[in-house]
């Protein structure tokens, strides 16, 4: 039906998913993106179907609302908006953590990546073949090498690794904030399931 927005007891699911979304903060969530949705609609006056999904998504960052309920990155974190733009491209995933009568997302900013993992993260959101020829330690990838890495993947020689040690270990915060930067993979057109649309 045009012009309708369900939110949150109106959403057709089945009882699991139903089971994930029935709490407080998944609630609050989809009742923000609801009215974002509606706000963008009548401002740009073009029906719900119209507007698209990082639009909302968007806008709901600039309200410091989550995207994604990391338990580790709060809305008051610098990154903030650069994690949660990656977490939702899935370069960067969170870890589901079962706890008590709830469960958890946790993003471990300050944890480590080995090479494999960012090397398998970015061949599965797309253009594989440009890293086909990375070797790979399986070691946890410095600030260097990872910089190097999105340099090629987005086919370009060089790009600088400022304000870091680039031969530390990258954190997952500072890759997450470098991903945003280089790639800006949030910024790439998806469909209303997710899917980049090419």
């Amino acid at each position: 039906m045009q012009g309708l927005i369900v939110a949150e007891k109106g959403i057709s699911v089945s009882n699991v998913v139903n089971g994930t979304t029935r709490l407080q903060p998944c609630v609050l969530l989809t009742g923000q993106a609801a009215g974002v949705l509606a706000a963008l609609s009548a401002h740009r006056n073009v029906t719900p179907a119209k507007v698209g999904v990082r639009a909302v998504q968007e806008q709901l960052l600039k309200s410091k609302a989550y995207l994604l309920p990391y338990i580790d990155v709060k809305p008051t974190d610098p990154e903030f908006a650069a994690i949660q733009r990656v977490g939702v491209t899935g370069i960067l995933k969170g870890h589901g953590v079962p706890y008590k009568w709830a469960n958890q997302t946790w993003f471990y900013p300050d944890s480590t990546i080995t090479d494999r993992e960012l090397v398998t993260a970015l061949q599965a959101w797309g253009r594989s073949a440009r890293l086909s020829s990375y070797h790979i330690t399986g070691k946890p990838i410095t600030v260097e090498a990872a910089i190097r890495l999105l340099a090629v993947y987005k086919g370009q020689e060089e790009i600088a690794a400022d304000g870091i040690d680039k031969f530390e270990p990258i954190t997952r915060r500072q890759l997450a904030v470098k991903i945003d930067s280089i790639l800006d993979p949030f910024h790439q057109p998806i469909n209303i399931k997710g899917n980049r649309v090419k």
